[in-house]
């Protein structure tokens, strides 16, 4: 939506505003005046009132754009962290800007050229934009931050930090608990009370089945069904054996359904498409690529399936494991309890418990991060880049993947010795909030508002303040979820000690569609940036691994098969372009 909403404003935005009473009070507005304002109104008077200051007063998911005709100064504003993707390049006469990258590349005057170092962070697996794209000048303007651009000078600013939120103490545990419901249960409410038609993606997990409580039981108040999407195998998946992982969710999501109530379960067995074709799909319509590609094929098919349902506004639980049912641990000397704060916690344990438990939380975190590095890389092969992915080994050595990986804190989630609340912020990704920009794109798509209660600001803010010993206790992980939705969630659930595997029949899937498969991998010989890029003969033998029914196929090779089969679809789409579009970028370049 876009219109001038003044004589001095012009504003455009894709936004949902959840503090609008908060903010029409803070304006002086009266609530007749307050409920017929459109967010763009809103937003104008924001940016008259605070100036640069109005993104932290702006409590939602949003991105808008304002001309100020008077100060001939252009204004673009990102929110907190949940859809908030602008994508932007800048040419000597003007300002390219789109929430896709898809819209952003269909302008015949934005360039075309590979960003080199950016694909091969997508060949590892690794997904920090780092205000990049996948193309060289076209840059990810990210959460948080606002844009502004007068007299062709350029400002680009942050203007909140989840790393500086102060440290928040209650009295005991109930306070603890008490608000960690409250919040969670307003960062729910708020995203569903407009009437549209609710969505979610339900597995057999604590995120979206918590999601699942809140939304069912708000809805049910306005005599609403919330309809669950939850994906499912297609295939026989009793073999399937990846330790502590189980494969079909069918059952975990039933007792939810069953428990929370006022649930409607829609199975997504994506029975007319492969995953072959949804990367195709991907790749036709976003210009660029996921950073996953195992669940392109099911997730596609659930938000079909979701549009058909008229469902408007879709539920996920993306960052829950990193903010509401986040684990804790137990962390030595680092968490401040240190070895008899532990031994206080867990009582009396035998003489072999307490030897094995000393070596682990006070030993083993006082040596050296070479150690935990090396350990790590020999006993779990998912750990080094170069096990798992199809990257061919002269371009890897050719870019600063492994320095680049470690100054930004890549590996850090993966060594002791470090608190938890810097783990938290490692997955959480404040500064880049990467893994929303496809499911916003994709929603929008569909013409469906995808939001995840789990990312609220409120959430964040209050997850990573309270302290370890609020999701850690006497052994016990997740202890405030297990606490606050001990009642709420089937005990099946909320006491799993194993996770579902998403996509858990992938081989299977892939194997049906094995001759194609071999013919696209076929082709990958034939170009150029095939081969420059990627390891086709890593990628031929994953293949064979697949074709020969390897049993630790999805542990060891997936990933390779799934990944290369991704990039060389896009390299290939990418060289059909005209010549003179054909760029690349070097590292050197950035």
């Amino acid at each position: 939506m876009a219109g001038t909403v003044s004589d001095r404003y012009t504003v455009a935005g894709l936004s949902r505003i959840h503090n609008r009473d908060a903010l029409s009070r803070s304006l002086g507005l009266c609530p007749d005046q307050a409920g017929i304002l459109t967010n763009e109104h809103l937003f104008a008077l924001c940016y008259d009132r605070w100036k640069a200051h109005c993104p932290n007063f702006i409590l939602g998911e949003w991105v808008f754009v304002l001309w100020d005709c008077w100060e001939k100064e252009l204004f673009i504003a990102t929110s907190h962290y949940w859809q908030s993707s602008l994508f932007y390049y800048r040419a000597s006469d003007a300002l390219f800007f789109a929430t896709s990258l898809g819209d952003l590349l269909a302008f015949p005057k934005v360039p075309k050229a590979l960003n080199e170092f950016f694909l091969g962070r997508l060949l590892v697996g690794w997904d920090d934009p780092m205000g990049e794209t996948l193309y060289k000048d076209i840059h990810y303007l990210g959460p948080a931050r606002y844009l502004k651009m007068s007299k062709n000078r350029l400002e680009i600013h942050r203007y909140w930090a989840l790393e500086d939120t102060p440290a928040l103490r209650y009295r005991n545990d109930r306070d603890y608990e008490a608000a960690f419901f409250d919040i969670y249960a307003e960062a729910v409410r708020c995203r569903i009370g407009d009437g549209s038609s609710v969505g979610l993606s339900l597995s057999g997990g604590l995120d979206s089945g918590s999601v699942a409580a809140l939304a069912a039981r708000s809805l049910h108040q306005d005599n609403q069904t919330l309809q669950a999407f939850s994906a499912v195998p297609l295939h026989d998946v009793n073999n399937f054996a990846i330790k502590g992982r189980f494969a079909d969710e069918s059952e975990h999501i039933r007792e939810t359904a069953r428990h929370v109530g006022h649930v409607d379960i829609n199975w997504v067995r994506s029975e007319h498409r492969s995953p072959l074709q949804a990367m195709r799909e991907v790749i036709a319509w976003k210009g660029a690529l996921p950073l996953s590609s195992t669940n392109l094929y099911w997730i596609l098919t659930m938000f079909e399936m979701a549009r058909n349902k008229g469902v408007q506004t879709f539920l996920i639980g993306q960052t829950g494991n990193a903010t509401v049912s986040w684990r804790g641990g137990f962390n030595g000397l680092i968490d401040g309890g240190g070895w008899f704060n532990y031994l206080s916690q867990h009582g009396f344990v035998n003489p072999v418990a307490l030897a094995r438990s000393f070596k682990r939380y006070m030993i083993v975190p006082m040596l050296p991060k070479s150690y935990h590095r090396h350990r790590q890389r020999r006993t779990d092969p998912k750990i080094h880049w170069q096990t798992y992915s199809p990257i061919n080994k002269t371009f890897a050595s050719s870019l600063p993947i492994q320095e680049t990986m470690h100054e930004r804190g890549r590996m850090v989630v993966h060594e002791k010795g470090r608190c938890f609340r810097e783990k938290m912020l490692h997955l959480i990704k404040p500064r880049d909030a990467s893994f929303s920009l496809f499911w916003s794109e994709l929603g929008h798509r569909h013409g469906i508002w995808v939001t995840d209660p789990t990312a609220d600001k409120r959430m964040l803010e209050f997850c990573v303040s309270i302290p370890n010993d609020q999701y850690y206790r006497k052994g016990v992980d997740k202890y405030l979820f297990r606490r606050a939705f001990a009642t709420i969630l089937p005990d099946k659930v909320l006491n799993s000690e194993l996770r579902g595997q998403q996509a858990a029949d992938l081989p299977q899937r892939l194997r049906q569609e094995i001759s194609e498969i071999r013919k696209v991998v076929t082709s990958f010989n034939q170009s150029e940036l095939c081969h420059r890029y990627m390891d086709l003969s890593k990628i031929e033998a994953s293949l064979t691994s697949l074709d020969q029914n390897h049993p630790f196929f999805f542990r060891d090779q997936c990933g390779i098969l799934t990944r290369g089969l991704m990039v060389g679809l896009f390299l290939t789409h990418f060289e059909g372009r005209p010549f003179n579009e054909r760029k690349t970028c070097s590292p050197g370049a950035h």
